[in-house]
């Protein structure tokens, strides 16, 4: 077929596979969904083409314009995504975490709560990131941002929190005093009367933090 007309021609779904697509022109081309994976698709306007989702794991997605694409949420673990345009794909819950995430844009997917902590999440856009209150003691957390992290209060103690953003953090009271306090910003932290004996205290500012007066004698 002559390429330059290959967009006029009505192509058989079940052969479609044998021919030779022009890449320029593919977007024009009515593709089969059962055998489009049989397909070599041209990466460049590949957003035009209408794509079967139960076998788009077997195309070969072109990385810059991936984001016009509709990815199948069952099998988009099979694919191959663009780390530039990956904030633009419908990321499915379930299988997200054997998908490679883009640190740099990892802030706009939207981030199964259950399997989050199988993903390797982004140190400097993790304060975008809503993190599953059960699980996100998995997660290794950013000290530079953690203080835009909304964190559960059950697993805190687990997580390595950040001394100079730890004053915008709310504390769990059971589990506070597992957590390593910043002397400088202390001030800020609501602190539990019932483990304060468990927090080392700055002397600096302890004058702004709310003692409780039954442990007060705990404290140095």
């Amino acid at each position: 077929l002559v390429q330059v007309h290959l967009h006029h021609v009505p192509l058989c779904p079940h052969h479609l596979h044998h021919v030779s697509l022009c890449p320029h022109h593919l977007h024009h081309v009515l593709l089969c969904p059962h055998h489009l994976h049989h397909v070599s698709l041209c990466p460049h306007p590949l957003h035009h083409v209408p794509l079967c989702p139960h076998h788009l794991y077997n195309i070969p997605l072109c990385p810059h314009h991936l984001h016009h694409v509709p990815l199948c949420p069952h099998h988009l673990h099979h694919v191959l995504l663009c780390p530039h345009h990956l904030h633009h794909v419908l990321l499915c819950p379930h299988h997200l975490h054997h998908v490679p995430l883009c640190p740099h844009h990892l802030h706009h997917v939207l981030l199964c709560p259950h399997h989050l902590h199988h993903v390797p999440l982004c140190a400097h856009h993790l304060h975008h990131v809503l993190l599953c209150p059960h699980h996100h003691h998995h997660v290794p957390l950013c000290p530079h941002h953690l203080h835009h992290v909304l964190l559960c209060p059950h697993p805190l103690h687990h997580v390595p929190l950040c001394a100079h953003h730890l004053h915008h953090v709310l504390l769990c009271p059971h589990p506070l005093h597992h957590v390593p306090l910043c002397p400088h910003h202390l001030h800020h932290v609501l602190l539990c009367p019932h483990h304060l004996h468990h927090v080392l205290l700055c002397p600096h500012h302890l004058h702004h933090v709310p003692l409780c007066p039954h442990h007060l004698h705990h404290v140095p």
